[in-house]
């Protein structure tokens, strides 16, 4: 099997000066054990994860979901070449080649490869919605619940998908950014019309506007 596209298992490059979520950072930095970030599209859910990994102090596995990754042999595959590349996994010297010495299918085979007390580790799997399989699911549910517990996962989709969210809820494992946190502020309004303004002049309307 092929490795992941570079791109599906790096954090997202941000643009620059992109405007600090503090809503959502605050939720982020919450450290629960699973954080879902569930909005429509054109929320800017995964800009705003992605400047806060861009910034955290701790190791983040990104994995970038497509159509293609909703069945487990790619999907558990391509989760742990994202985990592999932030943090060594056991048995498995080169997590991406086809002569890896342990294969991964699913969520006990990788948690065999995490080990009983791995590094702190962040693992955000974006567009999640895409993901119908109900193995996966099932899988998905067993690694975030039988996870060493220094690993935290952030769940970003357009939907919540087939997971038991009451019963992390109800056992204190979850954090939820929901669209009225990820909604920007007027002042953060403002400094991306700013951004987009580009001259003093138009600074100067857009501050009469939102005083």
């Amino acid at each position: 099997m092929s490795r992941a596209a570079r791109t599906k298992i790096t954090v997202p490059t941000c643009a620059p000066h992109v405007v600090p979520r503090s809503a959502v950072e605050q939720i982020l930095e919450r450290r629960a054990r699973v954080t879902s970030v569930v909005g429509a599209a054109g929320y800017g859910k995964t800009t705003a994860v992605a400047a806060w990994a861009a910034s955290s102090m701790v190791e983040v596995a990104w994995y970038s979901i497509d159509a293609s990754d909703d069945a487990p042999a790619v999907f558990w595959r391509n989760l742990t070449e994202a985990i592999g590349r932030v943090i060594p996994l056991e048995g498995i010297d080169d997590v991406g080649s086809n002569d890896s010495p342990r294969a991964v299918s699913d969520a006990d085979g990788l948690l065999d490869t995490l080990g009983d007390d791995p590094a702190d580790l962040i693992v955000v799997i974006d567009d999640l919605h895409l993901i119908a399989g109900p193995a996966i699911l099932d899988d998905l549910t067993r690694l975030v619940e039988r996870a060493p517990g220094r690993m935290r996962f952030v769940l970003i989709a357009r939907s919540h998908s087939r997971l038991p969210w009451g019963r992390w809820a109800v056992r204190e494992l979850l954090a939820e950014v929901s669209e009225r946190d990820l909604a920007m502020d007027r002042m953060e309004a403002a400094t991306v019309v700013r951004a987009a303004a580009g001259d003093s002049a138009a600074h100067s309307a857009v501050d009469r506007a939102i005083d």
